[in-house]
């Protein structure tokens, strides 16, 4: 009967068998236990092993994109606003400039400015590799010619004529948000 052998067995103090297959491993001699426990460990350390490497293949892909373009595009980003208030700086002391030399030397001083922003613009497009940040950038040129257009075709005219009051109208209800317009959309590559 069934039961005499679960019987012999738990005597015996061997547990009693829940399948063919562990009544089979239990007939395995010592050196074949060994080499198949072996064997399973080390396929469960191969299959860790494969799948630490592709996770630090994935993390070293991540870490190189980081470093190759969105560091340097926010380092871009970043130098592009900082020249952008110092240009509006330069445009206010324009403004409240009274003598003619004053006031050549701080539109020298814009046209630089606005030449290394076009610089720092053409270096960030270099680097932009997604959809999303190429239809942000989009934005900025458009900003900045309108920040150009105000200053140099309105703003400067008015300032070399003497007229400040009427200069500093145009600062409060066009340039300024003008200059707003052009930072968000370069906060929106950030």
């Amino acid at each position: 009967c069934h039961c005499e052998a679960y019987h012999l067995r738990s005597v015996k103090g061997d547990p009693p068998a829940d399948s063919e297959t562990e009544l089979e491993m239990r007939k395995w001699t010592i050196g074949r236990r060994i080499v198949v426990g072996f064997s399973v460990v080390t396929a469960i350390v191969f299959l860790l092993g494969a799948f630490a490497y592709t996770s630090l293949t994935t993390i070293s892909k991540e870490v190189t994109t980081i470093a190759d373009q969105s560091l340097p595009g926010l380092s871009l980003s970043a130098q592009m606003v900082e020249d952008a208030h110092r240009r509006f700086e330069l445009v206010l002391e324009h403004v409240i400039a009274n003598d003619e030399a004053t006031m050549i030397g701080l539109e020298g001083q814009i046209k630089e400015l606005d030449a290394k922003i076009e610089t720092l613009m053409q270096a960030y497009e270099a680097k932009i590799t997604s959809a999303q940040d190429r239809e942000n950038f989009s934005k900025i040129r458009p900003a900045a010619a309108r920040i150009g257009q105000i200053r140099n075709d309105v703003l400067l005219p008015l300032d070399h004529a003497g007229k400040e009051a009427e200069a500093q109208q145009v600062v409060r209800t066009q340039l300024r948000p003008a200059i707003e317009a052009y930072m968000q959309a370069v906060d929106a590559v950030f």
